[in-house]
């Protein structure tokens, strides 16, 4: 390596740890005071499970497990607000190992800050949700693919990564195989080892599955596909690859580097799957939809960010004067997002808050499943129960089991998930008050966007709490 890359490497990681070190200073300045989302809500309490002791064999969370489990010694040592730094710490490790794949690619390795710039990355590396951690376990094992092809070490452990990967979202193994395919149908040398970590790590994902939901096959989705979504996901897709990781799908579609093909089928792959998926974030807010939709892309920035490094090369780009530009817009947004996403989730917390402060310990909150994350039991020893699965019915036996019952609802219009289970919470109120005496005991309005109605239910006739 000559002095110029010597120097261009040194930059590099001085700009990734002034950064990383932002980031993280950031993040204990405006530290999460409330969940954001249902997702985060679904990790973190099986987090807090864990790391009490509690939730084995069954789990409180039927995602899949890596997440929560990655998150439990942060918990352990930090309560439930500390599940954010698992993906503080997946958003450092997939910085250092992309920038390290670049070098031994001897690729410029300034473009490993386009995971950084990536907008989605620097928000949901303050969420407790799988998709930093997700793209952490993906670098890992491509890197190991791509710089291990004289050992077999590293390609038992780069197929063992691939498999683990199913532990935390199911998708991550879209963006392995085509590249293990090339390699064990071309017969490289090493593949068997490949192949068995690919099935060491299937198999630890199949034993979690059996022990946890019942089942080695279990997948918790309620997820669909359409055509139709193509027509809403597509454009958001596109600006965030061509604007938001600049030129990332002109890289792609011109990558000439090693495993071209088999970039470009993973890359297609990948995107193919998520421009069809129905996601509850299509109606949100422009902001939020980016984020929502944005996050899925994440696993995916490294290897669009080694297409880009790659056309950066043989362009003949001056890396060593992009490096400053890039490393200050990544800076700013280190900088900028904490306070950003705090500002947009005060209104979430101050909805948490005045439930927890209208409510006391050992209270029932009967609530939508849309308004999980708002009657989150990390907020305090709650009965949480949901009116999807409620009959008004078994309201005199609910009465008479807690010191306190009440019905909660969350009015929002911004996703059709949150406007369906307002309309079923007031369905539940007008049909409680057939049976009981239902008094509101709190209404506010939060900006404009959200709606907090609590009623307090007691005084209940009829049938005992039925064996659902």
């Amino acid at each position: 390596m000559n002095s110029t890359s010597d120097r261009t490497e040194r930059t590099f990681w001085r700009w990734t740890a002034v950064i990383l070190a932002a980031y993280a200073g950031g993040l204990l300045i405006f530290s999460a005071e409330t969940i954001v989302s249902t997702d985060e809500s679904i990790y973190v309490e099986q987090a807090v499970a864990w790391a009490s002791g509690s939730g084995f064999p069954a789990p409180v969370s039927h995602y899949p497990p890596g997440t929560s489990l990655l998150q439990v010694p942060f918990v352990k040592a930090g309560g439930w607000q500390a599940a954010a730094w698992a993906s503080v710490a997946s958003l450092a490790a997939t910085i250092v190992m992309l920038g390290r794949w670049l070098i031994d690619l001897r690729y410029p390795p300034f473009a490993a800050l386009l995971f950084l710039v990536f907008a989605p990355t620097l928000v949901l590396g303050r969420i407790g949700m799988s998709d930093v951690p997700s793209a952490a376990v993906v670098t890992a094992g491509l890197w190991l693919f791509w710089t291990g092809v004289r050992s077999a070490r590293r390609w038992f452990a780069a197929g063992l990564l691939a498999g683990l990967s199913l532990l935390f979202r199911e998708t991550n193994v879209l963006l392995f195989i085509p590249f293990y395919l090339g390699a064990i149908g071309r017969r490289e040398n090493g593949w068997i080892w490949l192949a068995g970590g690919f099935v060491v790590g299937m198999s630890v994902r199949l034993a979690t599955s059996q022990w946890l939901f019942g089942s080695p096959f279990f997948v918790h989705s309620q997820s669909r596909w359409s055509l139709g979504a193509a027509f809403d996901s597509l454009p958001i897709y596109v600006f965030a690859l061509l604007v938001m990781v600049p030129g990332g799908l002109v890289a792609v579609a011109t990558y000439g580097g090693e495993r071209r093909r088999e970039l470009k089928a993973a890359v297609a792959l990948y995107l193919c799957v998520y421009v069809f998926y129905v996601y509850s974030g299509q109606s949100s807010q422009p902001f939020v939809r980016l984020a929502a939709a944005g996050r899925y892309l994440i696993p995916l920035v490294p290897l669009v960010a080694v297409a880009w490094a790659d056309m950066a090369r043989r362009h003949a780009w001056p890396v060593r004067r992009l490096l400053p530009g890039a490393g200050i817009v990544a800076l700013a947004g280190a900088l900028l997002v904490h306070p950003v996403v705090h500002w947009w989730g005060a209104r979430e917390a101050a909805v948490a808050e005045d439930i927890v402060a209208q409510t006391r310990d050992g209270d029932a909150l009967i609530a939508s499943w849309a308004a999980q994350k708002y009657v989150s039991p990390v907020y305090g020893p709650r009965r949480r129960i949901w009116i999807e699965r409620a009959d008004v019915a078994d309201l005199p036996a609910i009465t008479a089991q807690n010191p306190g019952t009440f019905l909660v609802r969350v009015s929002r219009e911004d996703t059709s998930p949150a406007a369906v289970g307002s309309d079923e919470t007031e369905r539940f109120v007008s049909a409680a008050r057939q049976r009981c005496r239902v008094e509101q005991v709190f209404d506010r309005t939060y900006d404009g966007s959200r709606r907090l109605g609590l009623w307090r239910i007691d005084s209940c006739n009829g049938n005992p709490l039925r064996d659902r």
